[in-house]
């Protein structure tokens, strides 16, 4: 995976990477192979992208989750089923 460019940040060079085959996981491979993906790494790859903005609301939708723990919380062996 090539890190050259921002070695101790999340930013939108990952998606520049996706886009020139420059990955670490076949999953990230497949946002650029699958035609959706393959829209949205490409927008995302932009300067003038709105990385930054939809990252940042994603962060502060996904702090107001209820995480369960211990007891109350599961391990799901299939991520979109209940056990």
């Amino acid at each position: 995976m090539d890190q050259s460019t921002t070695t101790d940040k999340w930013d939108r060079d990952y998606y520049s990477n996706i886009l020139g085959g420059k990955v670490l996981f076949e999953s990230d491979n497949a946002l650029r192979t699958n035609s959706q993906g393959s829209k949205i790494v490409t927008s995302l790859s932009k300067p003038s992208s709105t990385f930054n903005t939809e990252f940042s609301a994603a962060m502060v939708k996904m702090s107001k989750l209820n995480v369960l723990t211990g007891s109350s919380g599961q391990i799901r062996t299939k991520c979109n089923m209940v056990n």
